[in-house]
């Protein structure tokens, strides 16, 4: 979120409160008291920030932001640090960023009980090295319910076949989906996301959990639930 981000420099240029907003977003990330959902207004207070004239006469959408000029892949790249952040702070402390940013797969976190202190050698040889990897998905634009649990479903299904040859554990975000904030309890939508999965059939020595991300809640699935 600096000036040498090719997609989000010039916002630091063009509107002035967006500076500021970022500071404080990575000052939240970085305190381990500060709460996850502090991090996610920051990071929406900053969306809104960067918002054309044109931008702020669109209506609002029950919480789910509206145009603006912020970059959409720097916005979703976020949300793997903010809900990386919200399981630590549940007890899950297993997903650590990715060491490296270049390579032909390139995966969201490390999945370990501890950080490694140094990536050693190339990316091709750390990923190599790697028999259990992370990775983060945002789904927005759900219609309907049943489109929200598809989409869910389907993005779990292609991050399988992305990492064809790694066990894998996927964190779904679902938050940015109105129809999700009003829609059915949270019990009665765990079991249709839990549904979803055992459609997929995933065999359990290649998916080991997956992490579903809602409006108010976090839902957890491993090899048992789908079985």
């Amino acid at each position: 979120m600096g000036p040498r981000n090719g997609a989000f420099g010039p916002m630091l240029e063009k509107y002035p409160q967006a500076g500021e907003l970022a500071d404080s977003l990575k000052a939240s990330l970085l305190d381990p008291g500060a709460g996850a959902e502090e991090a996610k207004q920051l990071l929406l207070d900053l969306w809104k920030a960067c918002r054309s004239e044109k931008d702020k006469k669109a209506p609002a959408r029950d919480g789910v932001p509206g145009p603006s000029r912020f970059p959409v892949g720097v916005y979703n790249d976020l949300h793997e640090l903010i809900n990386a952040k919200r399981l630590w702070q549940s007890g899950d402390r297993q997903l650590h960023p990715w060491p490296f940013n270049e390579g032909a797969k390139k995966p969201d976190y490390v999945v370990a009980d501890a950080s490694p202190e140094r990536a050693q050698g190339t990316a091709a040889e750390f990923y190599a090295s790697a028999d259990l990897v992370g990775d983060h998905v945002k789904v927005t634009g759900a219609k309907t319910v049943d489109d929200a649990v598809e989409r869910f479903g389907k993005n779990v299904g292609d991050k399988l076949h992305t990492y064809d040859d790694k066990r894998v554990r996927v964190m779904v975000d679902l938050t940015d989906n109105a129809v999700l904030r009003n829609g059915p309890p949270a019990e009665e939508l765990k079991q249709r996301l839990c549904a979803r999965l055992k459609q997929l059939k995933p065999p359990a020595d290649r998916l080991v959990q997956v992490d579903a991300v809602l409006p108010g809640a976090v839902f957890t699935f491993r090899p048992q639930d789908w079985a």
